[in-house]
């Protein structure tokens, strides 16, 4: 699509490419499971944006915690690696999905273009488990 509209090129001697240097925020994809989010976003970096993010659905992170601590479970039930590690990041895990939450965009507040956001709300599921884990 952006190639039809001109807006990036393929022809190296004029390269144009709208993504370079930016910040994709990507929304209305929250159906999407954590797999084919990370497809997506890994996409946007061989695309060379700055960064990514995709406003995934609290069921969609729920399933794939959910999913990744039966695997860790099971691993350590199985003998592989060091079960201390293997169990902190599956009580990690367990503990947000007691209480689970998300980041979201302030609601209204329109995104400047090229912006670079900082913030302040909660760390993602991801590097809460990471925190915890290493606590």
């Amino acid at each position: 699509m952006v190639v039809t509209a001109g807006l990036l090129t393929l022809d190296q001697r004029h390269r144009r490419n709208p993504f370079a240097g930016r910040i994709i925020e990507i929304e209305g994809m929250g159906h999407l499971t954590v797999e084919q989010a990370f497809e997506l976003t890994d996409a946007t970096a061989e695309r060379s944006a700055t960064a990514a993010t995709i406003a995934l659905s609290e069921q969609s992170v729920e399933d794939h915690l959910r999913s990744g601590a039966g695997l860790l479970r099971s691993l350590i039930d199985e003998g592989y690696g060091d079960a201390a590690v293997l169990a902190r990041r599956a009580a990690a895990m367990e503990h947000w999905l007691k209480q689970p939450s998300l980041l979201a965009a302030d609601p209204g507040r329109p995104i400047p273009p090229r912006s670079r956001s900082t913030s302040t709300r909660s760390p993602s599921p991801q590097l809460e488990v990471d925190r915890l884990a290493t606590a």
